[in-house]
Formats: structure tokens, C-alpha cells, sequence
């Protein structure tokens, strides 16, 4: 791939290579089916990792899931000793009370307040 082609394909490249990283830097302390999640909520899973990253890159002292009383559940991430975070990424959510869907057509739409505020209470 050469030109054209490749300048559009790199923002893609260095993305994957960014993600990789966040994986391997991560990988003993978040959710061990992180890769078959991601591929359904990549989203969801990505935060996962950003998180755990920019917690162990603060110092942090986390604890390996290996680690831990109960290595396959419970929330996503501890702290030593007694500190455990749940990595939430909010979705649109479906049904009666899911965010409307807007279609980007530059027009200015009202805030779907109510729907937000559901979307956010499971948290």
C-alpha cells in the first residue's frame, strides 16, 4: 500500500499498536476474556484497559487478578488493599428509555435528558 492509501491507513495502525500496548501493559489485572469482549464492546473493553494503564502509570499499588480472593468475579480492577473500581463506558441503551438516535445532519436536536439519566443509574 503506498500514497493516498497508506496516510489514511496509518491513524489505524498506530490505534492498534496503542491498543496492543494498553494490552500487554495490562493484561494481569483486567478480565482475562478481555479480547473475545472486545470484539462484541470494544469500547467498554478498551476503557478496561486505559483505566487499569493510567492507574498503574499513577503508581498505584493494583493487584493482579491472579492475586485476588475471588480471581473471576467481583469488580473490575483493585487497588490494594480494599479499594475495587468498576470501569463503566455507558451505551445508548435499548428500549423505551434507550438515547434516540440522531442522524448527523448538522441540525441542533434537545438533549435526551431523561434517557441520559437512565442510561447512567445502572453505574
Amino acid at each position: 500500500m503506498c500514497g493516498p492509501r497508506r496516510r489514511a491507513a496509518e491513524p489505524f495502525a498506530q490505534a492498534r499498536r496503542f491498543t496492543e500496548r494498553l494490552w500487554e501493559r495490562t493484561a494481569g489485572y483486567v478480565d482475562t476474556d478481555l479480547p473475545a469482549k472486545a470484539a462484541q464492546h470494544f469500547h467498554q473493553a478498551f476503557w478496561e484497559m486505559y483505566l487499569a494503564a493510567t492507574l498503574l502509570e499513577a503508581g498505584l499499588p493494583m493487584i493482579p487478578r491472579t492475586q485476588r480472593k475471588n480471581t473471576g468475579a467481583g469488580p473490575d480492577l483493585q487497588i490494594a488493599p480494599n479499594i475495587w473500581v468498576e470501569a463503566i463506558a455507558v451505551t445508548g441503551g435499548c428500549g423505551p428509555d434507550a438515547v434516540p438516535a440522531h442522524d448527523a445532519d448538522s441540525k441542533a436536536h434537545d438533549v435526551p435528558d431523561r434517557e441520559l439519566r437512565c442510561a447512567w443509574c445502572p453505574a
